[in-house]
């Protein structure tokens, strides 16, 4: 093949990214952050991980005092979702050695925006993981940040249940 022939393939191939890369782009143009993705291969050890659905004055109980409850598990809560009532379920991940983290649920889409803003630049973390419900038409962020220097090693620990990063836009 000539060198013509494949720099033109390349150049086709370069186009043809670029317009299905800013279609989507323009398509999703409301959106900042795509959610972790769950697949179902593992979805029976993911299940057996995940605590039993919590009701919405569970969780606030569970979280009044973080640190406590936390501290005597030597968990985290590395990935929760959320329903459309308001109950949530959460896979806690034991840490050694101890590092930063921070989780918050039912956000808004522009009061998670702030939150990832005041997490990842002013105090050094990595969104972990991600988990949007839809609810009356209004998108609801759940997520976890973890500091940045133990976030690869973290997330190895969630993809042994399928669960992967966010994507962001």
């Amino acid at each position: 093949m000539s060198i013509k022939i494949i720099a033109l393939i390349g150049i086709i191939l370069v186009l043809f990214s670029f317009t299905k890369c800013t279609t989507e782009k323009n398509q999703n143009s409301s959106i900042f952050a795509e959610a972790s993705t769950v697949d179902m291969i593992h979805s029976i050890e993911r299940e057996k991980k995940f605590t039993r659905w919590l009701s919405s004055k569970e969780y606030q109980s569970r979280f009044k005092n973080k640190s406590a409850f936390y501290k005597r598990h030597k968990a985290y809560p590395a990935y929760i979702e959320m329903d459309t009532l308001g109950n949530r379920r959460i896979i806690d991940i034991p840490y050694e050695p101890r590092f930063y983290w921070r989780c918050t649920s039912a956000r808004s889409k522009e009061e998670f925006k702030k939150i990832h803003i005041k997490e990842t630049l002013n105090r050094g973390k990595k969104l972990l993981s991600l988990s949007i419900i839809n609810k009356d038409g209004i998108d609801i962020y759940t997520g976890t940040w973890v500091s940045e220097n133990v976030f690869e090693r973290e997330s190895k620990k969630l993809e042994k249940y399928g669960i992967t990063p966010p994507n962001f836009f």
